[in-house]
């Protein structure tokens, strides 16, 4: 816990700090102080814990999909060898243009999008683990569009007319169904996700600052400073931005 003041005090809970320093002698002027200084600590570690939880919930549903849809390519890219081979070795007699035509377009076309997802997957990797933010808070600061919410976005416009061109270019056979690259499907729960998120992060807020707001009635200084008030003021803010994401659950 580098950089953590009082480290060796962090486990404890309110009223097992408050004895070990009364045991110790400590003078409540310093006493109050150790305690502030503990729970503003705690706080700031619970928010980041919830918070990093949150990301990783965030970036999962980015990063889930992509490895689906490298996972079904690769599929794909698996039968168009097992086309390939067929053709070559004249398995059901000898192949016309058109058949050899399909396999080896159908082919090129999966080794390309292979190849695009596995860098898009790649990057994003690379982002999240280097960014503290979210997928969105990423995509903004890159200009990535609609919020960098699917994985696709991601992908420079060029590449995306590249692999669609490939696709277009493959014979259509009867009843089979064209391979649509990029297709956005986004999970159903993102946006449930987002809110969780927020209020996660504001439950965190709230609970430290609760803690804190003991402290401070407990210390005729801190009244004086009007840090009583400032804290509760704060404490009523974050319950009405906890009630408003409430209601926007309702909604969904």
């Amino acid at each position: 816990m580098s950089g953590i003041k009082y480290a060796h005090l962090m486990k404890l809970t309110a009223n097992e700090l408050h004895n070990k320093l009364v045991d110790r002698g400590i003078p409540q002027t310093t006493r109050d102080y150790i305690k502030q200084i503990v729970a503003e600590q705690k706080e700031a570690a619970r928010i980041k814990k919830i918070k990093r939880a949150a990301h990783a919930k965030l970036w999962a549903n980015v990063l889930n999909p992509l490895r689906n849809e490298i996972s079904s390519t690769r599929g794909s890219l698996l039968y168009s060898d097992k086309e390939v081979l067929i053709v070559e070795e004249g398995q059901g007699g000898k192949p016309t243009p058109n058949q050899s035509d399909h396999v080896e377009l159908r082919r090129a076309a999966f080794a390309y999008y292979e190849t695009v997802l596995i860098k898009v997957l790649h990057q994003l990797l690379r982002i999240k683990q280097s960014l503290d933010a979210t997928p969105s808070e990423a995509a903004n600061e890159a200009n990535v569009p609609n919020k960098g919410e699917h994985w696709s976005d991601w992908i420079p416009t060029h590449i995306k007319s590249k692999a669609t061109a490939l696709f277009d270019a493959i014979p259509t056979k009867y009843r089979a169904k064209r391979k649509i690259p990029f297709e956005r499907n986004i999970p159903i729960e993102t946006q449930e996700a987002k809110l969780k998120h927020k209020r996660a992060i504001l439950e965190g807020r709230l609970q430290g600052m609760e803690q804190l707001l003991l402290i401070y009635k407990d210390d005729e200084r801190y009244q004086r400073m009007g840090q009583v008030k400032e804290t509760q003021d704060r404490i009523d803010d974050v319950k009405s931005k906890i009630k408003e994401i409430d209601r926007q659950f309702a909604d969904l």
